[in-house]
């Protein structure tokens, strides 16, 4: 099976389509798929532990799936990222480190990744 049918599956088990929802196999599939370098698979699983979807919220193992992701370049991954350390979740909150990794998925085009960088840039004073 490819790393693409692996995520499929894994997206039909997370949100319970067309199948009992199943999130121990959503993870397994995600796993899969991470595990032979597919990027989207990364951020699925990142937000798994993010939300604690099958799994014990884990900030911490969140973050190790984001920056894998981030690390090649990603930009939902760098996004999520920013996330973390705007927030100081799973990382030492750091308004610089969510400000450069915001302005990297910006730079791609990424609509949640410019959002988020102009609503930190308001709230810190901080300028372009």
């Amino acid at each position: 099976m490819t790393p693409l049918a692996r995520i499929y599956w894994a997206l039909f088990y997370e949100l319970g389509q067309g199948v009992t929802q199943n999130y121990p196999l959503a993870l397994k599939f995600f796993q899969q798929a991470a595990d032979k370098g597919n990027l989207d698979a990364c951020n699925s699983l990142g937000l798994m532990y993010y939300r604690g979807e099958g799994v014990p919220r884990n900030y911490p193992q969140a973050y190790q799936w984001f920056k894998k992701s981030a690390d090649k370049g990603d930009a939902r991954g760098e996004n999520l990222l920013g996330i973390l350390y705007e927030y100081g979740q799973g990382v030492t909150q750091d308004n610089q480190q969510a400000l450069s990794w915001y302005q990297k998925s910006a730079e791609q085009d990424n609509s949640d990744g410019r959002v988020n960088l102009q609503a930190l840039r308001q709230k810190t004073g901080s300028k372009p």
